[in-house]
């Protein structure tokens, strides 16, 4: 036999056997994918019951960490600071332990997409706000350093509310107390002042109102009617825009 011809046979014997490997080498199965495992992601959250509060108020934060990774978390711990000498009310958790003495709520488990929350009940002091923040210190055995682990807070303090409106106006100038007057209304400048009519429309209205309206009609609004409003009951709103305190809204009655 032809030695040359034999060779090609060798050769092409060879490809028939290499070639399976080499395509299935080549080809993944159709329905399978690999997809590496997300890291365990947590995230650290609050809300709180109130901004500003008085002396006396109850109020609460509710912390919450959420595992938004697809595995499972173990041995978180939070380091939760409060203002010294606040008053904890109480503290209740759905998992995990908290020691109030250190600030430590430990959670030994958090399962993919599972949220935790700790409420802690505090009670508001005269002259005390209240300073709170959270961090996540430790996942595993591993410290957290992450800012994105930490989550802050302050609810404010003030004073009893003061800011009583009287509604009993009169035209009668002999009782300069009697009308819109607003009790320590000179201690939230930057207020607004609006007075409507029964109809809805504005008579009269004032930047940093104080107690200075005699019930008529604001002169821009003459052209509306007469400056002498008549007698009837009137609305007013008084709003606070620079302040965390919610507008004041009522009724005052003008007689003759």
């Amino acid at each position: 036999m032809n030695l040359s011809r034999i060779r090609k046979q060798l050769l092409f014997l060879g490809f028939l056997w290499i070639a399976p490997m080499a395509i299935g080498q080549s080809i993944t199965p159709s329905g399978t994918t690999n997809i590496a495992s997300k890291a365990a992601t947590l995230q650290l959250s609050h809300i709180r019951s109130h901004e500003i509060a008085q002396s006396g108020d109850l109020v609460y934060v509710t912390f919450t960490i959420e595992n938004t990774s697809d595995r499972v978390s173990r041995d978180i711990l939070v380091q939760i600071d409060i203002t010294a000498d606040t008053f904890v009310e109480a503290y209740t958790q759905n998992t995990g332990t908290y020691d109030e003495s250190l600030g430590l709520w430990y959670v030994s488990k958090l399962k993919a997409e599972e949220s935790v929350t700790l409420n802690i009940s505090l009670l508001m002091k005269s002259d005390h706000n209240i300073d709170y923040q959270a961090i996540i210190t430790k996942i595993g055995r591993k410290s957290a350093t992450d800012e994105a682990l930490k989550t802050q807070g302050i609810i404010n303090w003030v004073e009893e509310d003061c800011l009583v409106v009287f509604n009993d106006f009169s035209t009668n100038a002999e009782d300069k107390r009697r009308g819109l007057y607003a009790d320590c209304v000179a201690k939230y400048p930057n207020n607004f002042l609006q007075v409507f009519d029964r109809w809805g429309a504005l008579v009269y209205e004032k930047e940093n109102y104080d107690n200075s309206w005699t019930g008529k009609r604001h002169p821009k609004f003459t052209k509306f009617g007469r400056e002498e409003l008549v007698e009837g009951t009137y609305y007013y709103v008084l709003s606070f825009p620079e302040s965390e305190r919610e507008e004041k809204t009522g009724w005052i009655y003008i007689s003759e």
